[in-house]
């Protein structure tokens, strides 16, 4: 059995990321088939604010970023060539100045388009062999014309080159006393891949469970490091299914953690405070902070997420006040929905939305922490990629077919 002292490497990784904050947490250990240890926080998360980089300056005159009115190149579609159509877009970024890159999660395939849209290549297919796919994740450049996918079913990655050659694969192998299910998330420093392992929650949740998610620095042979930084997991609570049954879900509204990694660093942080750390392959270099309002949430919010929820899963509303009571909500909505970063290493701090059709309201951020901009693009386009003067998106057809879209980026009077 793993040892409670090794458990507690675990509880240091995760205070590590809370560093500079104040908070009541309450720690237990539980086993999985006797063999495993992990730490379940139930916490109530407080954050002060971190003096590193707290933005906290004067915003006036900062420049308004925008996209153009019109997607400049438009991919996938009703009457598309079948190396233009999708049928889940996942992965979507730019190889350099000349590529564009689509990964297909159903397809289980990665296309590759030319600036100008025309169609370069394609690589993938289902199964299990070399060049092929049971669950399609992240897939980035890795160095020179080689790139590599992540098969978080196969626990795989595949080098392969952008002449559609396979160079060779590797199984990530799993942390002494982890049993959470691998995700890539980019590229990290010396050659190797910032991974994190994180479990879903399949049991009863008496109140309000979060799951700390770990990140290891794993090799391109596929063997992990030492942790580099735990993260508080996704709020997980347990909803009626009627006839007296429940089942474990997801919290509405609930806190999750945020993650990212570009340019060989790793950015991460929780929807329910403002503060972003960055973090190299070995430690914290620096975290982005800044004070805004919280907000309540307000039965408007609770019924718009159950309408929501109906319109996307076809359920009727009796069903959705059921799976999402009043007293499951939070008291107030997170902060922050999601970070990206552009070309420039610049930070976006995606703001949160209690409804989907409000636009994306973004926080700019320089290299150093500073906050240079804000940003508004429109509900409907899922940015993916941030580059100099443009943006790669996902967005929906007329009868809901995924389409890749590029659009001009306005960057103000940068």
């Amino acid at each position: 059995m793993i040892s409670v002292q090794k458990c507690f490497v675990k509880i240091q990784a995760f205070l590590r990321f809370l560093s500079g904050g104040v908070v009541d947490i309450r720690v237990s250990f539980v086993t999985a088939g006797g063999a495993l240890c992990q730490s379940m926080v139930v916490a109530s998360l407080a954050f002060a604010q971190s003096p590193t980089m707290s933005s906290g300056a004067v915003e006036q005159n900062l420049p308004e970023w925008s996209l153009s009115s019109q997607p400049t190149l438009i991919l996938g579609g009703l009457g598309s060539s079948a190396e233009a159509t999708f049928s889940q877009t996942g992965y979507v970024i730019a190889i350099g100045d000349t590529l564009i890159q689509v990964a297909d999660w159903r397809e289980k395939r990665i296309q590759y388009f030319r600036s100008d849209g025309s169609f370069f290549m394609s690589y993938g297919r289902p199964g299990g062999g070399p060049g092929e796919f049971t669950n399609l994740g992240t897939v980035i450049p890795f160095r020179s014309d080689t790139m590599v996918a992540f098969d978080s079913a196969a626990r795989r990655l595949t080098f392969f080159d952008l002449h559609g050659n396979t160079i060779r694969t590797a199984r990530i192998q799993q942390p002494e006393s982890e049993f959470g299910r691998p995700s890539m998330l980019g590229v990290a420093g010396e050659g190797g891949f910032y991974f994190v392992f994180s479990a879903a929650w399949v049991g009863q949740v008496e109140d309000v469970l979060r799951i700390p998610v770990n990140i290891y620095v794993v090799n391109s042979e596929g063997v992990p490091g030492e942790l580099l930084v735990s993260f508080p997991g996704s709020e997980w609570v347990s909803t009626s299914r009627g006839n007296g049954q429940s089942i474990s879900g997801q919290r509405p509204f609930g806190r999750r953690p945020i993650l990212f990694a570009s340019h060989g660093f790793l950015y991460g942080g929780d929807t329910g405070v403002y503060s972003v750390s960055v973090f190299s392959d070995q430690a914290l270099k620096r975290t982005v902070n800044r004070t805004v309002p919280v907000q309540r949430v307000t039965r408007r919010d609770i019924q718009n997420l159950r309408t929501e929820r109906v319109d996307a899963r076809g359920t009727s509303m009796a069903e959705a006040e059921r799976r999402y009571p009043n007293h499951l909500f939070p008291e107030t909505l997170p902060v922050v929905a999601r970070v990206s970063v552009d070309v420039f290493g610049f930070l976006w701090v995606e703001r949160f939305r209690a409804r989907a059709n409000d636009d994306h309201l973004w926080d700019v951020f320089d290299d150093r922490g500073v906050l240079v901009a804000h940003a508004s693009t429109p509900a409907s386009v899922t940015i993916s990629y941030i580059g100099a003067d443009y943006v790669l998106a996902v967005e929906k057809g007329e009868f809901d077919e995924p389409l890749v879209t590029r659009y001009e980026l306005h960057r103000g009077d940068r």
